[in-house]
């Protein structure tokens, strides 16, 4: 894969998700099978027609390739409060689109 030696800088992230799927664990699952190490894309868009940004610049789209994920995985956690989870895992990415 790309090395930041190469790029000259490196591209990290943290991406924060409202638990509604088990995604994670479908990740870690398909990595135990295969020993592959499981890349994803990750896409952001700014749309926000009310905002003083659109405004500006309009709509951003940024979608980060061949992401690995580099934080911990909570696989077992809990909505004990009775309300929307929220997680938050850093990944490293290897190209920005």
């Amino acid at each position: 894969s790309p090395s930041s030696r190469w790029m000259g800088y490196t591209i990290t992230g943290t991406i924060t998700r409202r638990i509604s799927t088990p995604w994670y664990k479908e990740i870690v699952q398909k990595y135990q099978k295969d020993g592959i190490t499981p890349e994803c894309t990750i896409q952001g868009v700014m749309d926000d027609k009310g905002s003083d940004y659109y405004q500006m610049y309009g709509s951003d789209t940024v979608t980060a390739v061949g992401c690995v994920f580099t934080g911990d995985i909570p696989l077992m956690a809990l909505d004990t409060a009775g309300g929307v989870r929220e997680d938050a895992i850093s990944f490293n990415a290897k190209d920005v689109i």
